[in-house]
């Protein structure tokens, strides 16, 4: 009986993170070590990074695919840059999984993931489809540290026109955030972030709290 509640509750944890569930969730389900072993001998968990796992089969959606990265990378862990941009809807084709994470923050960097460091206002991280994941403004400023101006000028078209974006606070910030700066990416196809310091507010990076919230459980 033990074991039929914990399930549900992984099945419950893992539908709320398309289908991804990270190690110490199963633990906090009521998994045993054991279990988790068990589990994925039978196939029941599938690896998709380390400590984090698809649970019954492996969703091939791009959001299962972010998601699992923000998990891989820990609890402070945010959807950033062309990643973000992508879950906001501003920019369309494939793009790079980019997880933003502080600069103190120990993590190795994971196959597949492009790893960023800096330090974030809490206003600028909310949530979009259940993932953590920087606001519109904070995704822009980011996005021009990595992305052609060609392609940054239509993501901030898109911002405004599915956002309402307001364009004064994006003029004021990405001549001088655009430039390199200390903050820096484990991956030699990055460059480097914006730094800021980190919370939940509304997509367009400035406002109240949305009613996404910072975090889904």
């Amino acid at each position: 009986m033990r074991g039929s509640r914990s399930t549900r509750r992984v099945a419950a944890v893992a539908a709320r993170q398309h289908g991804n569930v990270s190690h110490d969730q199963l633990l906090a389900a009521g998994l045993a070590p054991w279990q988790i072993a068990k589990r994925l001998e039978t196939g029941w968990l599938i690896p998709r990074h380390t400590r984090v796992y698809a649970v019954g089969h492996a969703p091939r959606t791009r959001e299962a695919r972010w998601h699992a990265a923000v998990l891989a990378l820990g609890g402070e862990a945010v959807l950033s840059h062309r990643a973000a941009a992508a879950l906001w809807g501003l920019v369309r084709g494939p793009v790079p999984a980019e997880v933003l994470v502080p600069p103190g923050a120990g993590h190795r960097p994971r196959d597949g993931v492009i790893v960023h460091r800096s330090i974030v206002p809490d206003d600028h991280i909310t949530t979009r489809h259940g993932i953590p994941v920087t606001t519109v403004l904070r995704a822009l400023l980011d996005a021009a540290a990595v992305m052609p101006l060609r392609q940054l000028g239509r993501a901030f078209e898109e911002a405004q026109v599915q956002h309402a974006f307001a364009p004064a606070p994006l003029a004021a910030e990405v001549p001088r955030r655009s430039a390199p700066s200390s903050s820096c990416a484990s991956s030699s196809s990055a460059r480097p972030t914006a730094s800021g310091a980190r919370s939940s507010t509304s997509p367009s990076g400035h406002g109240p709290p949305t009613s996404a919230g910072r975090r889904s459980a």
